[in-house]
This record gives structure tokens, C-alpha cells and sequence, in this order.
């Protein structure tokens, strides 16, 4: 067991814009125990618990530790050692057990009398609660599905390849067995090469660095789909393969965690993702296309008017100085009024 500072965990989870909900599914508890934790209610915390916390919010176990007075303060400094012992916490209940006076002789006998009387009372209380979580664990029993028959999936769509510095979609499709309303926590891995702009629904949490999101769902339907929009960094070199890793877990799979499916690399090429062959033009067949997998996401700005109109030019070209693409019948435009 190690102490919690339930008040610097509360701070540190509020500062991120983390809920008690998001933070209690991560370490796998409920959320009736984040607030014991944080209100010091439950101040000795299991050690794998408290460094599942520690991992939610991002930092270091001795992070989150209590600091006591006659303690050294857990400043991590370059080239200490990662694995040296945590404070464990004390039992209070021990010594206050110790230092609890002797009762006298004569208060044994006045206390006797009531012995037998508090007895009776305990073994009733007690029978009375194994009957109701008797029966609070039957109702559990038939009305809550079994975990290690639920499965999730998670597939992702991207494109194959998009120039350096220019946007494109990614798409992730979840779904489960379950047949109830079921919540899950998607978390995306990003390329360093990689910013994330924007997505629907919006990411409930992520790193720092933006390149690790997390979007936590609650969905009764059979599939949910989450969409994003990110770029390439401009200085990302031609023909990089740039590499993404995703994983899905539910409070209903246990502690079962499935790895998100489907395409997970992308080619730095100076070619607009919707151009499918990479031939510098997006003819009828990838515009269709578009439209399918993209066309009613409302609130994400994937670029579908600039999409139409390289459509009907005919072709385009990617401008490697101003990070857009060019017309082709604009660029002839330009090269005549040139000449003139």
C-alpha cells in the first residue's frame, strides 16, 4: 500500500480537464472510489492502483505521493533510478489499537451485561446484509452480461498516402458484441510526424504532445464511428512511412485491451489523399468515393469543396512552397497571362 495526495491528484486531474468517470475507468475502479481518493476518505491506495493513476494523469508514482514533513521531497532528477521504493503508508488502525488504554477490571464486568444483547444485534445486522447483497448479487448476476463473452472491434481507415504539410482523414470504426449500452475508451497513437486538428465526436483527453488522444464513448448502437482530421508536419521528408497504433478497452471486457485494426500507415507523397492511383487527378470513381465515407461529417472540415473543384479541373498539382494544391486548368491560366 502507498499514500495518495488526494488533494494534488484532484488538482492534477482538474488541470487536464480529466472527469472522475474517465480517470475510474483508466485505473479500473468506480468512480465513488476516485472521490474517496481525492477527499483523503481512502488516503492508502494499492501500489498497481496508484501507478495505474499516475499513468491516467500522465506523470511520475512519486507525483502523486503524499509528501510527509521528515521526508525528502521527490524532485525526479537525470540519471536517478526509476525503480527505487515508494513510502508505504502506515497502519493508523494498529496503533491506534495500541495506544488504546486498558480497560479496568471492573468496566469488563459492566460491559458483560451487554454482551450477550450485542452479540444477537451483530449476527442479525449481519444475516440482514448477506440476504440483501444476496440478492443485489443475483439481480447483478442475470442483468449484467458476461464479460469474457464480449468482444470489441476497432478498424481504422486511412488514406494511403498525403503530401508534407497537408491535411487528411482518418476514420475509426468501433463495435461490439454487447447488446446493451456499452462504454469505451479509444486511445490513438500518433506519429511524431503527425498534429491532430480536429474530431467528431471531440477527444475527451490527451497527452501534452498531442500525440496521444483518448475519446471515451457511450453508445447503445451495434457501430460508432469516430473521425479525425491531421497533418503532416511540412518538414517530414518525401516517402516517409509514417506508422499509427490504437487500442480499445470497456469496463464490460475486463482487463482484455484490443488493438485497433485495419490500415495503420500512411506515405509522405505529393498526392491529395481522395487520389487513390496517385495519377494527379481525382476523377469520378474517388470522388464517389469521398462522398461515401466522408460526405455527411458534419463539423469536420476534410476540404470536400477543394476536392470538387480539383475534381472538375481535371487535375492538380501539389505546390510544395505554399502547401496547396494547384489547379491545373488555374496553373494554364497563369503560364498564358505570362506569356501575354
Amino acid at each position: 500500500m502507498v499514500c495518495i495526495d488526494g488533494a494534488r491528484v484532484r488538482r492534477m486531474r482538474e488541470e487536464q480537464g480529466l472527469t472522475q468517470l474517465y480517470v475510474a475507468t483508466s485505473v479500473g475502479v468506480t468512480t465513488d472510489t476516485i472521490s474517496r481518493w481525492e477527499n483523503r476518505k481512502y488516503p492508502s491506495v494499492k501500489k498497481e492502483n496508484a501507478l495505474k493513476l499516475a499513468e491516467t494523469l500522465g506523470v511520475e508514482l512519486e507525483d502523486i505521493l503524499e509528501k510527509k514533513p521528515d521526508q525528502p521531497q521527490f524532485d525526479r532528477q537525470e540519471g536517478q533510478d526509476a525503480d527505487r521504493p515508494v513510502p508505504e503508508c502506515v497502519d493508523r488502525s494498529a496503533i491506534e489499537e495500541e495506544s488504546e488504554p486498558t480497560h479496568t477490571e471492573g468496566t469488563a464486568r459492566s460491559q458483560g451485561h451487554w454482551a450477550g444483547k450485542r452479540q444477537w444485534i451483530i449476527t442479525t445486522l449481519v444475516t440482514l446484509i448477506l440476504l440483501v447483497a444476496g440478492g443485489g448479487g443475483l439481480y447483478y448476476w442475470r442483468h449484467t452480461p458476461a464479460t469474457k463473452d464480449i468482444t470489441v472491434n476497432a478498424v481504422r481507415s486511412l488514406p494511403n498516402h498525403a503530401p508534407a504539410g497537408a491535411s487528411f482523414p482518418v476514420i475509426i470504426t468501433l463495435s461490439s458484441s454487447s447488446k446493451e449500452k456499452i462504454s469505451l475508451i479509444l486511445t490513438e497513437y500518433l506519429p511524431k510526424e503527425v498534429r491532430i486538428l480536429k474530431s467528431v465526436p471531440p477527444w475527451s483527453a490527451s497527452s501534452p504532445d498531442k500525440r496521444k488522444i483518448k475519446w471515451i464513448v457511450s453508445t447503445s448502437k451495434p457501430r460508432f464511428t469516430i473521425c479525425y482530421l491531421a497533418r503532416i508536419l511540412s518538414k517530414t521528408p518525401e516517402n516517409a512511412t509514417l506508422m499509427f497504433n490504437g487500442d480499445v478497452t470497456s469496463s464490460l471486457t475486463g482487463k482484455r485491451v484490443f488493438p485497433v485494426k485495419g490500415t495503420y500507415t500512411i506515405t509522405v507523397r505529393p498526392f491529395h489523399w481522395a487520389d487513390l492511383n496517385s495519377d494527379g487527378q481525382i476523377d469520378d470513381e474517388e470522388i464517389l468515393r469521398v462522398f461515401d465515407e466522408l460526405g455527411d461529417r458534419k463539423g469536420l472540415a476534410f476540404g470536400l469543396d477543394e476536392i470538387k473543384n480539383l475534381w472538375s479541373t481535371g487535375g492538380y498539382r501539389w505546390n510544395t512552397k505554399t502547401h496547396k494544391y494547384i489547379p491545373v486548368l488555374q496553373e494554364r491560366n497563369n503560364e498564358d497571362q505570362d506569356k501575354q
